[in-house]
């Protein structure tokens, strides 16, 4: 999920007050219709894009729609497209705010947020419907340009409202964009009927979809069948993945692009992704390399792979206290044998090191890169190889250290970028290959 910026959230009274004074009251007198007709509407849009960068409140912004009516209609799909849904702003919305106001408003938000608020909390605990929830009931129906929702720490009982109210109305199919966090559903069952209620979803981010899941609790529902028109899907790092990506599996012809972090016994799942094209793939520990073998086998139209879990070069399982300078330990190839199931044609990887001198780097499987590198298949078609670098506190000159690199680093086709981004006193430095 992209965090939501501050500079997105507005005074709905003060935008109140704004609509409904006269436009003889604007702070700048507005231009004439003839020199508004001879702006062309690219400069509309650029000047209006500046303003929605503005400081927080939107100032620029509300100035902007008070300076013409062509100019007040342009900023508002700009100006309202974000809501956080405060129970202040439904009980205005939907109570206090005229039909002036609410045309104005209502119909441009594309992206609403529900974040904790007591109110929300107890929608379902009330014997009667809360204020809030029929204020929901009165303004969601009128927000035809509703397309993400956004839930952190909120009842799933609300999710359910949400997911009734676009679904029953014009909004019906329209959310595209679904970010649950932190919802404690009591049940995967639960769960499932809530996303069910949103069927266009075709971006998804996870944080702990439910308390106690299983990976039984999931296969019991597995006559249901998840989202069919899911592209990309973001499961943020929890506990436990597996339940997750087991339900996700089951749409894997769909989904085109998943970030994940997983554990060796998702293996299986993640043979069912046939249809992924970029994959940003982290382990919740340092897997074994038998315990992955062919876990990318599956993924046949895989394009873009980024391994976001760095391969420790200090601190890894399989260094020795007594070699501390790496000679004569085993070589870290859970990476090699990860790169090794790869059968689709890639055009770009990336992968992360984590060490704090050169000789690190020999414990590092460079042979199981190479040999992905000279492949007819993947290493024919890759076009960027990136290595990012962490924790790196050993001192060089930027002339010496692409050359440490490059000599380890054999196979690359004729046309492949060879980026190196590494960490150094606070700077980043990038080094292409000749």
């Amino acid at each position: 999920m992209k965090p939501f910026h501050s500079s997105h959230l507005l005074s709905f009274h003060s935008i109140a007050r704004d609509l409904r004074e006269p436009s003889g009251a604007s702070v700048c007198a507005p231009l004439s219709t003839d020199l508004i007709e001879r702006i062309p509407q690219e400069i509309f849009d650029k000047i209006i894009a500046s303003g929605e960068r503005s400081e927080p409140g939107n100032t620029q912004l509300k100035a902007f729609s008070l300076v013409s009516h062509a100019w007040e209609e342009s900023t508002r799909p700009v100006m309202f497209s974000y809501r956080l849904m405060t129970r202040d702003f439904v009980r205005f919305m939907s109570k206090d705010a005229d039909e002036h106001i609410c045309t104005r408003i209502l119909p441009y938000i594309r992206r609403a947020s529900f974040r904790p608020d007591s109110v929300f909390s107890r929608i379902s605990r009330s014997p009667t419907p809360t204020d809030v929830e029929e204020g929901l009931r009165t303004i969601v129906p009128r927000m035809k340009s509703l397309s993400a929702l956004e839930f952190n720490l909120m009842e799933p009982e609300l999710v359910g409202l949400l997911g009734s109210l676009c679904g029953s109305g014009a909004t019906s199919a329209s959310i595209q964009t679904l970010d649950i966090e932190y919802i404690s559903f009591s049940s995967f069952k639960q769960f499932q009927d809530a996303i069910a209620l949103f069927p266009g979803v075709q971006n998804l981010t996870l944080l702990r979809g439910w308390e106690s899941a299983s990976v039984e609790d999931v296969q019991s529902c597995a006559h249901i069948t998840p989202l069919r028109n899911l592209k990309t899907v973001e499961i943020l790092p929890s506990e436990s993945t597996s339940p997750d990506l087991l339900w996700l599996s089951r749409a894997g012809r769909s989904i085109q692009s998943l970030e994940v972090q997983i554990t060796p016994s998702d293996v299986g799942a993640m043979s069912c992704f046939t249809r992924l094209e970029h994959l940003y793939l982290g382990f919740a520990r340092v897997p074994r390399p038998e315990a992955i073998h062919g876990l990318l086998s599956g993924c046949r139209s895989l394009k873009t792979l980024q391994v976001t879990t760095p391969v420790d070069l200090i601190f890894h399982p399989f260094r020795r206290p007594s070699q501390p300078d790496g000679q004569g330990v085993q070589p870290v190839s859970w990476c090699s044998e990860l790169l090794s199931s790869i059968t689709s044609p890639l055009t770009e990887l990336t992968i992360k090191l984590q060490f704090d001198s050169e000789t690190d780097l020999d414990i590092m499987d460079w042979q199981g890169l190479n040999t992905l590198l000279q492949s007819p298949t993947s290493g024919a078609s890759l076009k960027v190889l990136r290595i990012c670098v962490q924790g790196y506190i050993w001192r060089s000159t930027k002339a010496a250290c692409k050359p440490m690199f490059c000599r380890r680093v054999k196979g690359l086709q004729p046309g492949c970028r060879f980026i190196v981004n590494f960490w150094l006193d606070g700077l980043d430095y990038v080094f292409e290959s000749d």
